[in-house]
């Protein structure tokens, strides 16, 4: 499969819109940005096991007893969110999956950004939180079961 792609590459990509060859400055770009694709998918599978293998430890029941686990768990949650908003609507984009149609419309792109902002924001808050938790936790460890 990855030959039949280098071979789709090095017959369409290198040659330029105007029918003339590429020059060597375009065909590094293009064979450097290829690569990066084609790096998207191990990141993504990576991604998802780890995050699955959080959600099996973190769903224990001595675990969901600790306010550390809800957010830990919480953010694993954030976390796949945004690898699948950003990196698959990415992937699917440079690897021509999806028709490109379906990607300039109006209403793709205003809850495509919307729901990319809340769940970054979402993980932004939930890393503060953990972190204000743990201050708290080692700031005054007698309390810390009070307040947190």
């Amino acid at each position: 499969m990855m030959l039949q792609h280098r071979d789709a590459f090095n017959s369409t990509v290198l040659t330029m819109m105007n029918g003339s060859e590429a020059s060597a400055g375009d065909q590094w770009l293009h064979r450097t940005l290829f690569n990066i694709r084609m790096c998207f998918l191990p990141i993504i599978i990576a991604g998802t096991v780890t995050n699955l293998l959080n959600f099996v430890v973190l769903s224990h029941r001595e675990m969901r007893t600790l306010s550390t686990s809800v957010y830990l768990f919480a953010l694993a949650v954030a976390d796949l969110g945004v690898m699948y908003l950003e990196l698959f609507r990415v992937w699917f984009e440079w690897m021509n999956i999806v028709r490109p149609e379906v990607y300039f419309t109006d209403t793709y792109c205003k809850m495509a950004n919307y729901t990319n902002g809340v769940v970054r924001d979402f993980s932004n808050w939930l890393i503060a939180c953990l972190t204000l938790e743990r201050l708290v936790m080692v700031a005054s460890p007698y309390r810390a079961k009070d307040l947190c």
